[in-house]
């Protein structure tokens, strides 16, 4: 690798957090999940889909990872739990 394309890699990463969980499903059991967001967004709502089967869900993701649901469909009781972050 080019040490440019090694710069230029290390600073989109620093530009960017990203999210990782673990969502429980009453209806379909667990999956995982995942949201990247700039690391400063000035506030603004950030969303995340996903599911799993007949579960899908939309989200919006908060500073430090903070989900609240919005609206999901065939998921039952949703339960977030995060398992990472970078």
């Amino acid at each position: 690798m080019q040490l440019s394309t090694l710069i230029v890699s290390i600073a989109l990463a620093s530009c960017a957090q990203a999210c990782y969980f673990n969502v429980k499903s009453s209806t379909v059991g667990t999956f995982s999940a995942q949201h990247s967001e700039p690391s400063d967004h000035g506030g603004a709502p950030q969303t995340m889909t996903g599911g799993k089967g007949s579960c899908s869900f939309t989200a919006n993701v908060a500073d430090g990872c903070v989900v609240t649901v919005i609206k999901e469909s065939g998921c039952g009781s949703l339960t977030f739990t995060r398992v990472g972050n970078n």
